[in-house]
């Protein structure tokens, strides 16, 4: 019998559905109905080929996907809904989870079926590195921000005062450039 695997889930290694992608691609559209084919890919899980149609030229606005899972076609349809922005600007468009029912902006594909985040137990990346490993790479980020700062300040790109003062972009450089330090010493 295969041992199962002990490594824990991670949100970033699913296939991702998102609107902004559709807007990309030119499939979400207010006042049309758009049909047409889109792959999903992503680095550590193969690609998915769907058919998709999107309809927000009806009053109950819907996404249709079909799609091969297995070697079995499958069909899903997933509602949409827009919300009065918080800002008062005009509407935000969220897909309604077919399986929470909860609304959002990015459904994850998960055993063949299009799903939120909270339908599964999955993790953030870091949420399961460890302090040290997460320290390593803020130092790591920051010495490689403070060289870059520094080879700006450098260049002579940045004007490093106006009327006697400091500019703020000089200031943020030099604050870069402090931590990238700081790490250094640490390190």
């Amino acid at each position: 019998m295969i041992k199962p695997s002990s490594s824990p889930v991670m949100y970033t290694d699913f296939l991702q559905l998102s609107l902004g992608m559709l807007k990309k691609e030119g499939f979400f559209e207010v006042g049309q109905w758009i049909r047409g084919s889109f792959e999903l890919k992503h680095c550590y899980s193969p690609s998915l080929q769907t058919m998709l149609e999107v309809n927000l030229y009806s009053t109950n606005p819907y996404l249709e996907l079909r799609y091969n899972y297995n070697g079995k076609s499958r069909y899903t349809k997933i509602d949409l809904v827009n919300i009065p922005s918080n800002l008062g600007k005009g509407k935000v468009w969220f897909f309604v989870c077919p399986v929470t029912g909860k609304h959002c902006r990015k459904l994850h594909y998960v055993n063949g079926y299009f799903m939120h985040r909270t339908a599964f137990k999955g993790f953030y990346r870091g949420q399961i590195e460890s302090k040290a490993s997460r320290w390593m790479y803020k130092a790591v980020n920051d010495m490689v921000k403070g060289q870059a700062a520094q080879k700006m300040i450098l260049s002579g790109k940045v004007l490093g005062s106006y009327a006697g003062k400091p500019t703020k972009r000089y200031l943020r450089l030099q604050k870069q450039i402090a931590k990238a330090t700081v790490c250094q010493d640490k390190t």
